[in-house]
């Protein structure tokens, strides 16, 4: 199976490459700035064993699946750069479906989220700044809805809560960007009394998802992705306090995310589980893989 990864450098997308490589898949990676694109390759360690392109060279490949992992993955670009949200999210649907007109067989995995359960209308009054979570959840919304006028391609939207992986960013505003960062320079983490919900996917768990669907008859779907098991903020904490000597306290307010305040957010529905897909890993023991091998090779 020939697989073409667009959106190779962004977090989804490098942990994406490092585990298909690490499973012999041909993986052949795409960026839109090669000079960029090498930069992070050589920061998180990831060896490449396909020749990287740009999207302009989509069009004269054939494979058997694309995953499209670009976009704006990093919070700090995303509250920089909300403007660019639906540019980014339309002109890759637009080099897929030209892709797709004289390759229709080809499989596409389109990394969308899960806020799209919890849109917001944008308020009328014109003098109101634009929530930065409506303008992300409304581009993955009208993307998906694109996505299944097209009935004819194989191509599935799939909903991620929560990423994490050993290539976090420890600059990034995630919770675990900050818990990870504040572990690794041994700094004390500072929260707020708030407990919080969340269901965390993986890296394992998230191939495993699109190489099951890849053997199912194609559709033109929309998935949310979902763990074994939710974990929330405290028992994360607890879990880094008694593993990793965490030092953590109580007090204040951390950043909210750009995406909106959640304090639940984990999927209701499990249409995965009704194909006959079982996940590996609960939150908690995904994200127990990852740091594990992240502090391992530091």
């Amino acid at each position: 199976m020939r697989i073409a990864l667009l959106g190779a450098t962004g977090y989804i997308g490098r942990s994406l490459l490092y585990e298909a490589q690490s499973r012999v898949f041909t993986v052949v990676p795409y960026t839109r700035d090669k000079k960029k694109a090498e930069d992070v390759f050589k920061k998180y360690s990831i060896h490449l064993n396909s020749t990287l392109h740009t999207y302009n060279d989509l069009s004269t490949e054939k494979y058997d699946v694309i995953i499209n992992a670009a976009g704006i993955g990093s919070q700090s670009q995303l509250a920089k750069k909300t403007q660019d949200i639906t540019f980014v999210t339309e002109s890759l649907d637009s080099i897929l479906l030209n892709y797709l007109e004289t390759n229709p067989h080809t499989r596409v995995f389109t990394m969308s989220s899960g806020v799209v359960h919890s849109l917001e209308k944008q308020t009328a009054n014109s003098d109101d700044e634009p929530l930065i979570k409506n303008t992300y959840a409304l581009a993955k919304e009208a993307s998906e809805a694109r996505h299944r006028t097209y009935k004819e391609y194989a191509i599935i939207d799939l909903r991620i809560f929560t990423f994490f992986s050993r290539f976090v960013d420890v600059n990034d505003t995630f919770l675990l960007s900050q818990i990870v960062g504040s572990l690794e320079n041994n700094d004390e983490f500072v929260t707020n009394p708030n407990d919080i919900v969340r269901d965390i996917i993986t890296t394992e768990d998230l191939l495993d998802t699109i190489l099951f669907l890849t053997n199912t008859a194609p559709a033109n779907a929309a998935h949310d992705i979902v763990s074994k098991g939710t974990v929330t903020k405290f028992e994360l904490l607890n879990y880094f306090k008694d593993k990793w000597n965490l030092s953590y306290t109580i007090a204040g307010d951390e950043q909210e995310s750009p995406t909106g305040q959640k304090d639940s957010y984990y999927p209701s529905s499990n249409t995965l589980k009704e194909m006959g897909y079982n996940p590996k890993f609960t939150s908690l023991e995904g994200v127990h893989k990852e740091i594990t091998e992240r502090l391992r090779v530091a």
